[in-house]
């Protein structure tokens, strides 16, 4: 025998020596199991790819996704047994399992036929299934894992003493929040066998964990199977085995949080957010002896904490002009001192439609407007108090410029048929670049501003308020109308002096007399490269 071979031989004797201490000496009599792999091979020659089941013994076995596995063990005549209870436990992932028998009139294994079946179940969690005086015959268990791969554990007892700790007879978590803490309580359990027992909780924005050993899967993640002698299977599904595993990864960042307390039946976790859905699972740890730890599990509940209507306030002073992001139920104040002949309100949205109303000391001055590019507001004898701007059932994100001034001259934009900046390619050059949009039919302002862009900027919201641009952006002012230009409705400007292959975002902003500047839509252009020196090649 070569001497690879007998090492691996000893050590799997060794092995089965070592299982077999572990099972009551009452139990042998019922493991219709041989020393040697080839024994066990020829007993279950007709079910290739199974398992033998060894009772008193809770065993993980890896399951491939969607790949059934057969665990098997058999009553004789002589076996005098009453009663038995087959425990299976999914880790992680969804499981189907069926229950049956096939009655054998002999000593060997039947071949693979109809089954008859007892019991069937779909889910995640632990079941149990309870027989009294049953049969002489092969009983199997048919599984599969229907979601990923995963371990199961099975456990499989002639006695009708549960291994696992008992839990209270109500086995509910409560769950109460308060702002970001949640505070869990639950029933206390009795001990394991005169053993104290302790309590760990997982708390995450996923899904319930209705197992211990699930949780710690996606705790700390799976590892690959650890094939064993006692595994009734084909040397090449040995190696496609280990070949085509996908062992469950653990959750990253802090998707999962785990804590044990003890003995304690109460926790306060402190790091929840409004808004959020939390999946809480409370489970019962004990110890069968000195190595073997079980668990139970309490039924596990899911908490969503709501969100506080967001009505924060903006305060916005008479004379300013602000950009701000409106989220959901937004509110710009004004309070107003003093009586003002002409209080002018002007809303400029960044892109879409926005509604908005005025309330001035809790009456509404203004219905309900949408506004799209430009909305002015004058308000004649302004009296005292507070006014506010507030923008109702908003439904996604959004800027919105507002300005509050105090007129003496009404001064209304005239809008532009079209609010596109246009660069044309031909006049492009190396140092500058020839804008052109479209003006109006009055004399009004029109700023022409420039921002040099890195690579970050590229996705950052165009949206910004000629007040805030600091001076060295501006390039130039024109005052200007459609009856003054040779070109009709278009107007024509010339940026020099820029950098050459440079990105640069070029804005023009419309305004008129004491108005606010309304901005154009912005356009991104690149200047060209240029040659140092003329007749140079790249290489």
């Amino acid at each position: 025998m070569p001497m690879s071979n007998s090492s691996e031989f000893v050590l799997k004797v060794c092995h089965v020596l070592l299982l077999l201490l572990l099972v009551p000496q009452r139990r042998l009599a019922k493991l219709h199991f041989q020393n040697t792999k080839q024994d066990a091979k020829n007993e279950l020659n007709t079910f290739t790819n199974s398992y033998l089941i060894m009772p008193d013994l809770e065993i993980s076995y890896y399951l491939l996704r969607n790949r059934e596995r057969k665990l098997l063990f058999r009553l004789d005549e002589s076996d005098e047994v009453s009663y038995f209870s087959l425990t299976v436990t999914a880790c992680g992932v969804q499981v189907k399992w069926t229950f049956g028998y096939q009655i054998s009139s002999t000593n060997d294994y039947p071949s693979p036929g109809k089954l008859t079946e007892l019991y069937r179940y779909e889910g995640e969690g632990r079941q149990t299934y309870n027989q009294d005086n049953p049969a002489k015959a092969v009983y199997q268990l048919l599984i599969t894992s229907l979601e990923n791969d995963s371990y199961v554990r099975v456990y499989l007892s002639y006695d009708q003493l549960s291994i696992y700790p008992s839990l209270p007879l109500d086995p509910r978590v409560h769950v109460s929040t308060n702002n970001s803490l949640l505070t869990l309580n639950w029933p206390p359990a009795g001990r394991l066998n005169g053993q104290p027992i302790e309590y760990c909780l997982t708390i995450n924005r996923v899904k319930n964990l209705p197992t211990y050993c699930g949780a710690m899967a996606y705790l700390r993640g799976d590892k690959k199977p650890r094939l064993m002698w006692t595994e009734h299977l084909e040397q090449s599904y040995l190696e496609n085995l280990h070949k085509d595993a996908r062992p469950l990864k653990k959750w990253g960042g802090n998707k999962l949080f785990h804590q044990c307390v003890n003995n304690k039946t109460s926790f306060t976790y402190g790091k929840a957010r409004r808004g959020k859905t939390y999946f809480v699972d409370v489970y019962l740890i004990g110890r069968r002896d000195a190595e073997q730890k079980v668990s139970s599990a309490y039924i596990g509940t899911m908490v969503k904490i709501r969100r506080i209507k967001n009505t924060s306030t903006l305060r916005i002073m008479l004379g300013e002009t602000r950009t701000i992001k409106l989220k959901y139920h937004h509110k710009v104040v004004l309070h107003l001192n003093t009586t003002v002949s002409k209080l002018a309100i002007e809303v400029m949205p960044c892109e879409g439609k926005v509604p908005f109303t005025i309330y001035h000391n809790g009456r509404r001055i203004q219905r309900k407007t949408l506004v799209k590019r430009w909305h002015r507001r004058l308000l004649q004898t302004a009296q005292p108090g507070t006014y506010i701007l507030s923008f109702p059932s908003l439904k996604k994100k959004t800027f919105v410029t507002i300005s509050i001034k105090a007129n003496s001259t009404r001064s209304k934009l005239v809008l532009p048929r079209t609010f596109l900046i246009k660069a044309s390619r031909k006049t492009r050059s190396c140092s500058s670049v020839m804008l052109e949009w479209t003006v109006a039919s009055v004399k009004q302002k029109y700023c022409v501003y420039k921002r040099e862009i890195k690579q970050h900027d590229l996705l950052r919201r165009r949206c910004m308020n000629a007040d805030k641009r600091p001076a060295n952006e501006r390039v130039s002012c024109i005052y200007s109308n459609s009856t003054t230009l040779d070109t009709g409705q278009k107007m024509f400007y010339n940026v020099q002096d820029l950098k050459q292959a440079t990105r640069y975002r070029f804005d023009v902003f419309l305004s008129r007399g004491q108005s606010a500047s309304m901005s154009y839509k912005s356009v991104t252009v690149k200047t060209k490269r240029c040659n140092s020196s003329k007749g140079l090649t790249k290489s």
